[in-house]
């Protein structure tokens, strides 16, 4: 199963968790205009925001052996795909946060 994530950086930012452990392709949005990535217990909160959307999204509804196997790998395939973004994301609070106490300091 192929799932794309998308981030944008916005007031509204969002990211887009599509997946499904049915085949389909619903989507759901993790709401991060509100934490300092930069900022531990924020980063703990958008684990559980996107642990919370992943199990929405990956819940099929059935309970037999597949498809649970399937619900399984939707969330292993959800939460891989959006590893990345997340540390690019966080990288990239932590940087501005550091120039920002720089310019502070320097001016």
């Amino acid at each position: 199963m192929k799932i794309a994530f998308a981030f944008a950086a916005t007031a509204l930012a969002t990211l887009a968790v599509p997946a499904a452990a049915d085949g389909g392709e619903p989507t759901g949005s993790v709401v991060i205009s509100d934490l300092d990535l930069a900022d531990a217990k924020d980063r703990d909160i958008l684990g559980r925001r996107i642990e919370t959307t992943v199990r929405q999204i990956c819940d099929s509804g059935r309970k037999d052996l597949a498809g649970r196997v399937g619900e399984r790998q939707c969330r292993r395939d959800a939460r891989a795909s959006v590893e990345e973004r997340i540390a690019l994301a966080t990288a990239k609070a932590e940087t501005e946060k550091l120039a920002a106490i720089r310019a502070a300091t320097q001016g």
